[in-house]
């Protein structure tokens, strides 16, 4: 979708970005074709999920906060990962089904670093993802530390 931008703006686009462009503009129909398809299986599969459960919650990220210096995490525990979106697989995912979700902190790292909980509902369930977010940040009992000064 942004494969135009290259030409006039490639200097002001960051790399991980350069690379996920033309990694898209590199695909042959038969490519995208197959990945609708792919993707089409997984909407039909999440939704038969979601005729016997009302939520799905998971945590957002693999990986605790990490630094701000650090454009991404390379490594989860012992494996390697090989492009800047592998740390987040849990949030991409879930983009594909369609599904509404939303993330909140429900607790801490010990070292004081919020952890998220992911809660994903069925196609056009925004309203009792929401109400179930509500929910769980007065459950937590955690709203009133955030946010916390990333200084501390």
């Amino acid at each position: 979708m942004r494969g135009e931008l290259l030409a006039t703006e490639r200097a002001r686009i960051n790399p991980s970005i350069i690379w996920n462009i033309e990694k898209g503009l590199n695909l042959s129909a038969e490519e995208i074709i197959r990945a609708e398809r792919e993707r089409a299986a997984l909407y039909h599969r999440v939704a038969a999920f979601f005729t016997g459960y009302d939520l799905l919650l998971c945590p957002v990220v693999a990986v605790p906060p990490y630094p701000v210096e650090q454009a991404y995490p390379t490594r989860i525990g012992d494996q390697e990962l090989t492009s800047y979106i592998d740390w987040m697989f849990l949030t991409f995912v879930v983009t594909l089904t369609g599904c509404p979700a939303l993330s909140l902190p429900c607790g801490f790292t010990k070292a004081g670093l919020p952890v998220g909980l992911q809660v994903i509902g069925p196609t056009h369930g925004d309203a009792a993802v929401l109400a179930a977010g509500a929910l769980m940040e007065q459950v937590f009992g955690i709203s009133a530390r955030l946010p916390i000064d990333p200084v501390d």
